[in-house]
């Protein structure tokens, strides 16, 4: 059907071109008889008509929470994007401290779980840990945790690869970050690896780990050698019988010395530390 070049709109009675009408297949000329303005006004009256709390709220600058029904000013909601979201920040906020409460603990792990892919039941030692599980395993067994990656090692790769490009100042700002809260500790592990390497490297047997802190609480902050008051920042360790004299990496041969008092005496065995041996 041709449409003529303009249409007479019976609700303003104004000449308008066909594109200003909305579609109305029913109508001889497939076109509705109020232009597409005078429609949305007559909607529009219509839902102001049907809604009048919703008039006086837009009216007075407010907006209904749906979550505690209350009416508050726009500045109390946020937006995604550029639109407010139906809840106040207030119970935003409660929801959000309600689904990251502490869980309570899970069931007490039994000594085998069942593997969700080859549902196999295995013992723990077979899978995985995994801390957001209530059993504190993963799902999957190892083999099966093995298998996926083999299949998938090469898509795996690439979106780590990806990811680590995308993010790599973040990473290395997150990797500092986590370095200076943990320096201290850090520290005090490689000082306590680093002893057992040099007792390995000496050939002396290593009993077990020594830490300068606890030799410092045993000995209650006394130099074992010039038998002063010693601060743990001064601290060293001192074995007994030295290491190159065939002594052991233990706590039993360890005791708290000054760093110069430790240097001093050198690869020495004194005789009055001897007492010190159980």
């Amino acid at each position: 059907m041709v449409l003529p070049d303009t249409l007479v709109c019976t609700k303003c009675l104004k000449e308008k071109n066909p594109d200003e009408f909305g579609n109305d297949r029913t109508r001889p000329t497939g076109k509705y008889p109020w232009c597409k303005m005078c429609a949305g006004a007559h909607q529009h009256a219509l839902w102001e008509r049907e809604n009048p709390e919703k008039v006086r709220r837009k009216r007075e600058g407010l907006r209904r929470c749906s979550k505690c029904k209350e009416e508050k000013p726009p500045e109390t909601f946020s937006k995604r994007g550029e639109r407010y979201k139906s809840h106040c920040k207030v119970c935003v906020a409660e929801n959000h401290a309600a689904k990251h409460q502490p869980k309570p603990p899970g069931p007490i792990p039994t000594e085998s779980q069942i593997c969700t892919k080859c549902r196999t039941e295995k013992p723990l030692a077979e899978f995985y840990n995994n801390k957001r599980n209530p059993s504190g395993k993963s799902f999957q067994c190892k083999a099966c945790a093995a298998e996926y990656y083999a299949e998938n090692r090469e898509r795996i790769l690439a979106v780590g690869t990806v990811y680590a490009a995308e993010h790599k100042e973040e990473t290395a700002a997150r990797h500092a970050n986590w370095y200076q809260e943990n320096k201290e500790n850090i520290l005090k592990k490689q000082l306590t690896h680093t002893r057992i390497r040099q007792a390995r490297k000496a050939g002396a047997p290593v009993v077990e780990k020594v830490s300068t802190e606890y030799i410092f609480t045993r000995d209650k902050g006394i130099c074992q050698i010039c038998l002063k008051p010693c601060k743990l920042s001064e601290a060293n360790i001192d074995h007994v019988i030295p290491l190159s004299k065939g002594g052991e990496h233990s706590r039993r041969n360890c005791v708290l010395a000054h760093s110069h008092c430790n240097q001093s005496k050198g690869n020495r065995v004194v005789t009055q530390q001897m007492r010190l041996l159980p």
